[in-house]
């Protein structure tokens, strides 16, 4: 079933630092993701799969490893739970190809990781010619590194 859909554009947000969001809108015809941004359970029909602890680089390759695998659940999981919603665009279009990511800024709670991908063209998915984003990255003491931003920027 096509469901017509407001989504957002991933641009990047810098909450440490009190930036303001830049979302742009695109009307997306293709899967109807309403719910995403539910606790543990999500719109794919179950509870969330465990994110490893391991490092934000090797973290945010998970991510990415996820979508373009079109496994909805384990790439929301990388999320904060407040933020599965940044996840909204997704319409599984294409692969991010060539991806290379780097450790930008890490302490014991907070990392970026900046990342450059083959520019993609998809106006289903709202992205008009983006070739990377920065991810951040928060942690709890002991527990994974989870994205809570990422986008252009």
């Amino acid at each position: 079933m096509k469901v017509a859909e407001m989504v957002r554009s991933p641009r990047r947000v810098d909450r440490h630092r009190g930036f303001r969001h830049h979302w742009t809108f695109v009307t997306l015809a293709s899967l109807g993701l309403a719910g995403l941004g539910c606790g543990s359970a999500s719109s794919h029909g179950g509870t969330l799969p465990q994110v490893e602890v391991q490092s934000p680089l090797s973290t945010t390759l998970s991510w990415f490893a996820a979508i373009n695998a079109h496994n909805k659940a384990l790439a929301l999981a990388h999320f904060v739970p407040a933020d599965r919603d940044m996840m909204e665009w997704s319409s599984w279009g294409p692969p991010f190809r060539h991806l290379r990511c780097r450790l930008g800024y890490v302490s014991a709670s907070h990392a970026t990781v900046d990342c450059a991908f083959d520019a993609i063209y998809d106006p289903a998915t709202g992205m008009s010619g983006d070739s990377g984003w920065g991810i951040d990255l928060q942690r709890s003491r002991g527990g994974p590194w989870l994205i809570d931003s990422y986008g252009q920027g």
